[in-house]
């Protein structure tokens, strides 16, 4: 599956981190992004950190990101 973006326009990808059994931490997510009919390729990554809002459930919450 692709997505096509325009020069200029932005496009943001919400992660659900409650749909992986995170402990806490710090961890990064990295995405690589390839243009159309081409061999160029970048990769970006964002780190954060988790922590267990209710150590009775498996739900996380980002406290911090960096860029």
């Amino acid at each position: 599956m692709g997505y096509r973006l325009e020069s200029q326009n932005t496009f943001i990808q919400q992660i659900d981190l409650g749909s992986f059994s995170l402990s806490s931490g710090r961890y990064r997510v990295v995405k690589t992004f390839h243009a159309a009919h081409t061999e160029i390729s970048i990769q970006l990554a964002v780190e954060l950190e988790v922590e267990q809002s209710d150590m009775n459930s498996s739900c996380s919450r980002i406290l911090s990101k960096k860029a």
